[in-house]
C-alpha cells in the first residue's frame, strides 16, 4: 500500500489557544509534525514535542520532503481557514498529492465585531495585507467596510488616505493585538483618529452613512455644469456600455470637462479608481464640486494636458476620449503602450474627429466599432409636445484585433 501524507490546515484564530475548538486541539496533539509561523509559535501555547516555526514561503519545500510518507503533518494558520488564508493555496498546490482537511477557527472579522456588539451580515470584506490596493472605492460604495491591513498597507496610512480623498467624515474602528493582552480597540471619525499611530496586525470597520448607489442613473440635472460643455445622458450611457468598465478596471477620462462621464465612470469600477484629465481650471473645479456631490471619490483629479499627463498615470484598462484638443493619435499610442489590450471609446461630434479616430484604429491595426447616436427629447410647447433633435454623436470603439 503507498504510503500517502495527510495535511490538516487548522484556524488558529488570534493566537490564543483558549479561542481554538474542542476538535482543533485534539488534532493539533494527534498529529506527527505541528508547523506554523513565527507569531503564532509564540503566541499560541500549544505544547508538541515536534512543533516547528517556519515561514510560509519554506513550507513547501518541507511539505515536498514529507509528501512520501504516512504522517500526518498540522499546519496552524493565522484566523479562519476560510478567510483569506493560506488553506486555499496548499489545497491548490497539494490536494492532488495526498488529503488536505481544513479545520475551522475563529477570524479577526468574527472576534472583531463580536467585541463591537456589530452582526457582519452585511459587511463589505477586504483585504490589503500584501494587496496594492486602496481602501477608498470600497468605502465610497458600501455602508460598512471591514478591512485586514498589514505592513505595506497600515491601518494609519488608510486613514490618511480616507481623509485625503475626502472621506473625512466616515466612522472608523480599529483593532490592533486582538484577543491578546496588547489588545486595542479605537474608534472615532478618520478626522480624529490622523495621526495616530497602530500596529501592523490591525483590523478596521469602516462606516458610511453616506455611501453611494453605485446602481443608480444619473440625469443631466444631477450635475453641477455652470458653462461647460458636457456629454449628455444618453450618450454617456452609450460610451459607458461601450466600454464596458469592470469593477476592478483602471479608467482614464480624457477631456473629463465637468465630470460627468467621469462620476458614471467611478460608480461602475467600484473597486478601483477613475483618472480625470482636465486642463482647464473652471472644469478642474467642476469635477471636484460632481465628484463630492456623488460621493465618488474614487475619481482622482489629474491636472494637466494629454497625453503629457498621462505619463504619471498607471496603465489603463479602460480610456474614455471626450476631448483630445487634436492630440488623439498620440494619446491611443500612449494608451498602448501602457497596456497593448487596452480598451478605448471615443466621442465625436465633428466629422474630422470621427476620420481621425477611424484612421488612427486602422494605422494602428485595432478591431474598431463606430455608432452614430441621433437624440431627439420631447420641449413642451404650450400643450403640446414638439420633439427636438440634439446634435448627432460619433462613438467609436477601438481594441486590439
Amino acid at each position: 500500500m503507498v504510503k500517502q501524507m495527510k495535511i490538516y490546515v487548522v484556524g488558529g484564530g488570534m493566537g490564543r489557544e483558549d479561542l481554538l475548538t474542542d476538535y482543533a486541539k485534539g488534532i493539533i496533539h494527534s498529529s506527527d509534525i505541528v508547523l506554523t509561523t513565527d507569531r503564532l509559535f509564540e503566541n499560541l501555547a500549544v505544547s508538541h514535542p515536534n512543533k516547528k516555526k517556519m515561514k510560509i514561503s519554506e513550507m513547501d519545500a518541507f511539505l515536498l520532503s514529507a509528501c512520501k510518507t504516512d504522517q500526518t503533518v498540522c499546519i496552524i494558520a493565522s484566523g479562519d481557514v476560510g478567510f483569506f488564508s493560506i488553506a486555499k493555496s496548499i489545497q491548490e498546490k497539494w490536494s492532488n498529492m495526498c488529503e488536505v482537511e481544513f479545520v475551522s477557527g475563529i477570524s479577526s472579522l468574527q472576534y472583531f465585531t463580536s467585541k463591537l456588539q456589530r452582526s457582519y451580515d452585511d459587511i463589505k470584506i477586504i483585504s490589503l495585507h500584501g494587496r496594492n490596493k486602496s481602501v477608498v472605492p470600497y468605502v465610497c460604495y458600501n455602508k460598512t467596510v471591514f478591512c485586514l491591513t498589514g505592513s505595506n498597507k497600515s491601518a494609519d496610512q488608510i486613514i490618511r488616505e480616507l481623509v485625503e480623498s475626502g472621506l473625512e467624515d466616515v466612522f472608523v474602528s480599529i483593532g490592533e493585538n486582538l484577543s491578546s493582552d496588547r489588545e486595542r480597540i479605537v474608534s472615532a471619525a478618520a478626522k480624529e483618529l490622523l495621526g495616530v499611530e497602530f500596529d501592523s496586525l490591525s483590523v478596521m470597520l469602516i462606516d458610511n452613512e453616506n455611501y453611494t448607489n453605485s446602481n443608480l442613473v444619473l440625469r443631466d440635472d444631477n450635475f453641477i455644469r455652470a458653462k461647460t460643455p458636457m456629454t449628455k445622458q444618453c450618450v454617456r450611457t452609450v460610451s459607458l456600455d461601450m466600454l464596458c468598465p469592470m469593477p476592478q478596471d483602471v479608467v482614464y477620462d480624457v477631456g473629463a470637462g465637468t465630470g460627468s462621464v467621469s462620476v458614471c465612470l467611478a460608480m461602475r469600477v467600484s473597486e478601483s479608481v477613475v483618472y480625470a484629465i482636465e486642463k482647464d481650471t473652471a472644469a478642474l473645479d467642476l469635477i471636484r464640486q460632481n465628484r463630492k456631490k456623488h460621493g465618488t471619490y474614487n475619481i482622482k483629479v489629474a491636472e494637466g494636458s494629454a497625453p503629457e499627463i498621462l505619463k504619471e498615470l498607471p496603465a489603463p484598462d479602460k480610456v474614455f476620449i471626450g476631448g483630445s484638443k487634436g492630440n488623439l493619435k498620440e494619446i491611443v499610442l500612449l494608451c498602448m503602450e501602457k497596456n497593448p489590450n487596452v480598451v478605448l471609446v471615443v466621442n465625436a461630434v465633428t466629422l474630422e474627429t470621427l476620420a481621425q479616430a477611424v484612421e488612427t484604429f486602422k494605422e494602428l491595426e485595432m478591431g474598431y466599432e463606430v455608432v452614430c447616436l441621433n437624440v431627439a427629447k420631447a420641449d413642451q410647447l404650450g400643450s403640446y409636445n414638439l420633439m427636438k433633435s440634439e446634435n448627432p454623436v460619433y462613438i467609436i470603439r477601438g481594441e486590439k484585433q
